[in-house]
């Protein structure tokens, strides 16, 4: 019966993490609109009061920290249950996204599907500029910089099983890569949610995992 049970239980846990993954998304997406004024908010009534002592600025910072607090306490439910974490990554940039989308959609005055269509070609163009000219910033955080260096080391390790056709390294390289993302990562991220040099941060890691990502998709001769 337990071994019954347990599965169910973890499968809950997961689509529990999901939704406040969700939550945390959204939190985090509007918050980070909030550093300049608006015409109006929308302030989850916790933050209520954070808003009418310190102003839109206070209320972004907060919304910013409590949308990171849920994500990370999100993926970090969810792979304690057995879940992969690149199920919940996947899943926060898709809502981090979305979200963003739905701000922008919604503080702008309708416009056509080719004006949409064109915004956000321009934005993903820029994104993968500001990716691609990514340097490697100086963080006053020793866990995110640690984080860097292994990653860094592990594209290394990635470039030379490829070139050598080394399979076994290769296959290493993998199990070293999941546990990096699934435990490094989300705690780097976690200390560096709050900080200024966070976008340098996300925007480096995404640089080197883009060239990761490439080795990744090696094939192998013979198969």
């Amino acid at each position: 019966m337990m071994t019954e049970t347990n599965p169910k239980l973890k499968t809950l846990e997961k689509i529990k993490s999901f939704a406040i993954a969700l939550v945390g998304a959204g939190i985090f997406s509007i918050g980070s609109t909030y550093s300049s004024a608006q015409s109006s908010y929308r302030i989850p009534r916790i933050l209520m009061p954070v808003y009418e002592i310190f102003g839109n600025i206070g209320l972004a910072i907060a919304m910013l920290i409590l949308g990171t607090g849920l994500m990370y306490f999100a993926y970090n439910k969810f792979t304690k249950n057995s879940g992969r974490a690149i199920y919940i990554l996947s899943f926060l940039l898709i809502a981090l996204l979305s979200f963003y989308a739905i701000v922008f959609l919604t503080n702008r005055k309708p416009t056509t599907v080719e004006e949409v269509n064109a915004s956000i070609e321009k934005h993903q163009k820029k994104t993968a500029d500001e990716v691609a000219q990514a340097k490697r910033p100086n963080l006053d955080s020793e866990l995110a910089n640690n984080y860097l260096s292994k990653l860094e080391t592990l594209e290394a390790k990635f470039a030379k099983a490829v070139d050598e056709q080394d399979k076994s390294m290769f296959i290493a390289c993998e199990k070293e890569y999941e546990k990096l993302i699934s435990t490094d990562f989300g705690n780097a991220s976690k200390e560096m949610g709050s900080k200024p040099a966070y976008k340098d941060f996300i925007m480096y890691n995404a640089k080197v995992l883009e060239k990761i990502q490439v080795f990744r998709l090696h094939k192998w001769l013979g198969e």
